[in-house]
């Protein structure tokens, strides 16, 4: 066999005269980070242990059912703003639509009205609309009988759920 030369590194003759490079500098500490982080984790640890040991976790419970209310809420209020959004770019006639809350109050009387232990209560709201309007007049009628009707119907309210029971 043929002795053959060893090839030299090109790349070690280039490094040796030149500096090494450095490792770049660490993160800067984020106390805020970590402590949200730990707080994340002691949350997920309680979990895991409620769960485990089948406890039922008032704080947990709690939290869990503030953590859907935001949700929800959160979806309704995006819908909201999207359909309000929309709604400004789509050219559309209003005319006639005031209405539409007047027929949603009458279908929700109608409804009221079908059931003979519901009839009390929309009495009530009818009797409370009518005397608003007959005070306040049709310009100031919603806010006055809508406090008319709260107030009646809790004072009313032991012997209406009474005659529910």
């Amino acid at each position: 066999m043929a002795n053959t030369p060893k090839k030299k590194n090109a790349g070690s003759s280039a490094k040796s005269g030149s500096k090494r490079r450095s490792a770049p500098p660490p993160p800067a500490y984020n106390a805020q980070a970590r402590i949200i982080g730990g707080i994340v984790c002691l949350l997920l640890a309680l979990c895991v242990l409620v769960t485990y040991f089948n406890v039922d976790a008032i704080l947990l419970t709690f939290l869990a059912n503030v953590l859907k209310g935001c949700v929800g809420y959160g979806y309704w209020l995006a819908a909201s703003l999207l359909g309000a959004a929309v709604g400004d770019l789509i050219p559309f006639d209003t005319t006639g639509m005031d209405f539409a809350l007047t027929a949603l109050f009458v279908v929700l009387f109608l409804e009221q009205w079908r059931k003979p232990e519901n009839r009390p209560s929309a009495v009530i709201g009818v009797a409370c609309t009518v005397l608003s309007l007959a005070v306040f007049g049709a310009d100031n009628l919603v806010i006055p009988a809508m406090v008319l009707i709260l107030a009646a119907l809790l004072m009313g309210r032991r012997r209406l759920c009474h005659d529910e029971a």
